[in-house]
């Protein structure tokens, strides 16, 4: 099998060195969010345009799982022993609704 062509030039979602531990997408949306193993969560909009990382917040260690819930918030788990609630549409640039 052939080696498929990138269809965007990759994206940095975390800090230099970070790895992607995981990612998660709201349907049939254009949100992908990203986790870091820098305990960054990240959200980017695929949807037209150039995309562009949105830090959502952090973690204090490695996001180890990430899920975007049917109802748009984005649900993470931590390294560090928490896990945390975002709702983006109530906390401006998506910070924690709980944690």
């Amino acid at each position: 099998m052939a080696a498929l062509p990138l269809l965007a030039t990759p994206l940095r979602v975390g800090d230099p060195g970070d790895y992607v531990l995981g990612l998660a997408s709201e349907g049939a949306s254009s949100l992908l969010v990203a986790a870091t193993s820098g305990g960054s969560v990240v959200a980017v909009d695929l949807g037209g345009g150039a995309p562009t990382p949105v830090p959502l917040g952090r973690h204090g260690g490695g996001v180890s799982g990430v899920l975007v819930a049917p109802d748009g918030r984005i649900i993470t788990c931590s390294l560090d022993g928490t896990v945390g609630v975002w709702d983006r549409r109530t906390s401006g640039a998506g910070g924690p609704a709980a944690r």
